[in-house]
C-alpha cells in the first residue's frame, strides 16, 4: 500500500505575553476597534497567540464573549494582516514572512479593552529537494477523507504525525508503525528549491505497497500502475495487490522541473491498499538527481528497480 508524503516544517516560537506598544491598536471599525486615540483601556492579559502552520497565527482574546478584532505588526510598524471584527475567537491572522510581529487585539463589551502580544515567526531549515530514503514525513493514517486540500502548501498539517520511512504495517521492518486497516494513507513533505532554473533531471524513487498517487505543489504528477484511472478518493482502492516481491522495492518516476517553484514546495503522496483486509503497507520515497537506467512507462508490467529494467507479470 503507498503511502502519502508531505513536505513542509514551520517552527514557530511564542514569547510570554507583553505590552509592547504605548498607543491602542489602530485597527478600524467601532466593534470591537476604534479609529481615534483613548477610546480603549489597555489590559495585559486579556491576549494569547500561538503559530500554526504557514505564517498563520492563532489569537485568542479572553474577557469577552462579543465580537473582537485585532492587527498583526511587523517591525517597521506597518500593519500586514487586520480583522476589524469577528464572532471568532480565537482568531487567524496570516503574516506574509517569517519574522517578528506585534499583535493588538481587543473587544467593545462589556467595555473597551485592549491588549499586546509578541510573536516570532521563524522558518526552520527544510529539506533540499534531494533527499534520502528514510527522511521524515508528515503523515496521517486515520483512515479520514481529506478530499485534496492536503495536497496544497498552505495546508495546516500541524496536527499530523511525524515519522520516519520506512513506514507501515504487517511486516516487521517498520521505522514508523502505521495504523492498519484503511485504504488510503498521507504523507507530506516541504523541500526548498532556491532556482528552478538550475533544475535538471528529477526522479522519484517511491516504495508503494500497494500503489500510489503523488502531487507537487497540488498537482497531479505521478500515479503508480496499480491505481485506476480516474479521480481519486480516500476510498479508493488499488486494481489488484502488488506482488510480495515487490512490496520494499523503490519505483522510480522522472518528475519534470515545471512543477517545482522558487522557494518552498510541497511534496504530498497518498499511498493506497487494495482494500481493508490487506495485511500490510509499505511506504518509503526518495527524490535523486540521477538514475542508471531510463525509466519505461508501459504499464504495470516494465519497471525500473535496484538499476535493472525488469519486466514481469502481475497478475490479479
Amino acid at each position: 500500500m503507498k503511502n502519502k508524503i508531505y513536505f513542509f516544517v514551520l517552527l514557530l516560537f511564542t514569547f510570554p505575553l507583553t505590552s509592547l506598544l504605548q498607543s491602542e491598536p489602530s485597527f478600524n471599525g467601532s466593534t470591537p476597534g476604534c479609529s481615534g486615540s483613548g477610546c480603549h483601556s489597555f489590559s495585559g492579559g486579556d491576549v494569547s497567540a500561538s503559530i500554526l502552520n504557514n505564517f498563520q497565527v492563532q489569537v485568542t482574546v479572553s474577557g469577552t464573549s462579543s465580537k473582537v478584532g485585532g492587527e498583526l505588526v511587523d517591525e517597521n510598524g506597518t500593519v500586514v494582516a487586520v480583522i476589524n471584527s469577528t464572532n471568532a475567537n480565537p482568531f487567524i491572522l496570516t503574516a506574509p514572512s517569517s519574522g517578528s510581529f506585534t499583535i493588538n487585539a481587543g473587544y467593545d463589551n462589556p467595555s473597551k479593552r485592549w491588549d499586546s502580544a509578541s510573536v516570532v515567526i521563524s522558518v526552520a531549515s527544510n529539506d533540499s529537494l534531494f533527499f534520502a530514503q528514510g527522511s521524515e514525513w508528515k503523515y496521517l493514517d486515520d483512515g479520514s477523507d481529506q478530499d485534496n486540500v492536503w495536497q496544497e502548501l498552505a495546508f495546516d498539517d500541524s496536527q499530523w504525525s511525524v515519522g520516519h520511512g520506512h513506514m507501515g504495517y504487517g511486516e516487521g521492518d517498520e521505522t514508523t508503525l502505521l495504523e492498519p486497516g484503511h485504504i488510503t494513507y498521507y504523507f507530506r513533505k516541504i523541500v526548498s528549491v532556491p532556482d528552478t532554473s538550475l533544475l535538471d533531471s528529477i526522479y522519484f524513487n517511491i516504495v508503494h505497497d500497494d500503489g500510489a498517487v503523488a502531487y507537487v505543489n497540488g498537482t497531479e504528477v505521478l500515479r503508480s500502475a496499480l491505481m485506476p484511472p480516474g479521480p481519486i478518493t480516500y476510498l479508493t482502492g488499488t486494481t489488484t495487490f502488488i506482488p510480495n516481491d515487490l512490496e520494499n522495492d523503490f519505483w522510480t518516476y522522472k518528475i519534470d522541473k515545471s512543477y517545482f517553484q522558487n522557494g518552498d514546495n510541497i511534496i504530498a503522496i497518498e499511498v493506497h491498499n487494495h482494500n481493508t483486509s490487506s495485511s500490510d503497507i509499505s511506504f518509503d520515497c526518495y527524490v535523486s538527481d540521477t538514475y542508471v537506467v531510463e525509466y519505461q512507462t508501459d504499464g504495470p508490467y516494465v519497471f525500473y528497480r535496484n538499476g535493472e529494467i525488469v519486466v514481469k507479470t502481475i497478475e490479479s
